[in-house]
Formats: C-alpha cells, sequence, structure tokens
C-alpha cells in the first residue's frame, strides 16, 4: 500500500509589480517569456494588452499593473510575460521582473480572495 506523505512546503514564482514582490502557485505556470510582440485587439478592458502567438497558441495578455489599479511602469529589458493556466484557459500577464522560485511553509500563507474571470471568451 502507498503511504501519503503531507507536504510541510509550497513552491513559488516570486514575480516584482511596481516594487512590489508577489507570488504564484509553480503548478499554475506553464511558461516565463521575454517580450514578444503583443497584437492588440478593439472593445476590451482597458488593462487587457491583447493577444501573444506562443508556439501556435493564441493567448490573451493582461497588464497586471493595470488590472490591479496600480500606477503603470514602463517595460524594461527585465519585464516578462508570465502564462498561467487558470482551470483549463491560459492568460499571460505582464510583470516587471521575474525574482526567483521559493518554498514557502504552508502555515506562512494565508489564502486570497477568490478572483473573478470578467474576460470574455469572445477576446
Amino acid at each position: 500500500m502507498e503511504q501519503v506523505v503531507a507536504q510541510d512546503n509550497s513552491q513559488y514564482v516570486a514575480f516584482k509589480l511596481n516594487s512590489e514582490l508577489y507570488a504564484v502557485d509553480i503548478r499554475m505556470v506553464k511558461t516565463v517569456e521575454k517580450k514578444v510582440p503583443i497584437t492588440r485587439v478593439p472593445k476590451v478592458s482597458h488593462y487587457i494588452k491583447g493577444v501573444i502567438n506562443l508556439r501556435g497558441e493564441i493567448i490573451p495578455v493582461v497588464d497586471l499593473a493595470k488590472r490591479f489599479g496600480m500606477e503603470a511602469v514602463e517595460q524594461t529589458e527585465e519585464s516578462r510575460i508570465m502564462v498561467l493556466k487558470i482551470e483549463e484557459t491560459q492568460i499571460g500577464f505582464i510583470v516587471d521582473e521575474v525574482e526567483e522560485v521559493m518554498d514557502l511553509p504552508m502555515e506562512t500563507i494565508e489564502s486570497a480572495n477568490t478572483v473573478s474571470s470578467s474576460i470574455s471568451a469572445n477576446y
């Protein structure tokens, strides 16, 4: 019989956004890309930059700073697009810099409010 071992730590990808440090579960991150051409899409929310063609897949790209209501920061050579898989949808998020992969003890992690998906599948 297999024994299940409880994990005391989880791995997260840390990234910067307007000088603040955030992290996302590494299991959600599909890839981290340098700046690539973004095709604008008409009639979308102000925080949606457009779409990218990533190895044959069309992925919407969100300016995370704008989505969070932060002041826009000019993109630099350190800027990245983090492509996350949320449920069955892949979405790219523009971040200022990807810092590192880190282990965090489960007891130090607080649950976040549920993020609603207001991005229409039409875009």
